[in-house]
């Protein structure tokens, strides 16, 4: 069995900060839902691994029970592109994306359901308020929803 859906849900992580990058870990770590974490930090890694891993799983129909958490502001390929890459195509467009960024613009918030987000969270600045956010996000997506 491939090692992206033997071992129950995973959550993909695409983001730069390191600072956040810690915060969601410790989140996992801790308290948090009993699935893996997967970090990358910019958006070439983040398409290679659909392209490479979550396509030919969700292609044969099997479950991948993924999630991607994605940031909006990322060197390179930017989120925007990783959200339209996945969200167009035929393939991937049942993987559910987060967009977890810290812009408040309206025209983000729109773009982003436009390109077929199923969320958009701001990123509170607060450390504490960040990880009641991200536990009662990640509650909904992997233990209440149903993953593809």
């Amino acid at each position: 069995m491939d090692e992206m859906n033997r071992d129950g849900p995973r959550v993909i992580l695409v983001e730069d900060n390191p600072v956040d990058i810690e915060l969601v870990r410790g989140y996992f770590e801790g308290s948090g839902p009993c699935c893996k974490l997967e970090v990358l930090e910019d958006g070439e890694a983040a398409l290679e691994l659909v392209e490479s891993r979550l396509r030919p799983i969700m292609a044969e129909g099997r479950p991948c029970k993924t999630v991607l958490i994605l940031d909006l502001n990322l060197p390179g390929t930017d989120g925007r592109e990783v959200l339209r890459h996945v969200k167009s195509d035929d393939v991937l467009r049942a993987l559910p994306v987060i967009v977890c960024t810290s812009s408040e613009l309206q025209s983000d918030i729109t773009e982003s359901y436009l390109l077929g987000a199923n969320s958009y969270m701001v990123k509170p600045t607060d450390s504490t308020e960040f990880a009641r956010v991200l536990e009662k996000t990640c509650r909904f997506w992997v233990q209440m929803a149903r993953l593809p």
